[in-house]
């Protein structure tokens, strides 16, 4: 798991969307070896696609370009960063996927390897509120109710 400190854009790239499962092998076959896709709760996202790039209409079209129901949405370029994607590593270990923080809930997170929004800011404000006026092992002690830590000998 890749753990991002920041965020560069690429106005240029986007990834895609592609909820049509009949579409997914199709868009699988389209990417290089150095690209990659993720299925989050049944949807294909890939990685970042150059708008220059020759395949980029097949993309958008098996994104469902050509559907009356097609979304600007589906085609997404994770401008914002960490606060609205979540970087991850993608099926086949070749780039990263950024998949919408929005979906995903406190398990996902932990499934992930990662910390659930919620308890990070909790654990965040704990750490700028109080580290400078308790000492170390209280602080510990504070840190561990907040993720409901219980140490378990193995």
């Amino acid at each position: 798991m890749k753990i991002r400190q920041g965020f560069v854009s690429n106005s240029s790239s986007s990834s895609f969307i592609i909820k049509d499962k009949n579409n997914w092998e199709t868009a699988k076959a389209l990417l290089r070896g150095d690209e990659d896709y993720f299925v989050f709760k049944d949807v294909m996202y890939t990685s970042m696609i150059h708008n220059e790039d020759s395949r980029w209409t097949d993309f958008y079209k098996l994104a469902g370009s050509d559907d009356e129901n097609y979304n600007e949405g589906d085609r997404l370029a994770p401008y914002g960063g960490d606060d609205y994607f979540v970087e991850v590593d993608g099926h086949r270990g070749n780039d990263s996927v950024w998949l919408p923080r929005e979906q995903f809930s406190d398990a996902d997170y932990l499934n992930f390897g990662m910390v659930p929004l919620n308890i990070a800011q909790k654990l965040y404000r704990y750490v700028t509120n109080y580290i400078d006026k308790v000492d170390k092992e209280t602080f510990i002690e504070e840190c561990k109710k907040i993720v409901n830590y219980e140490y378990v000998e193995e």
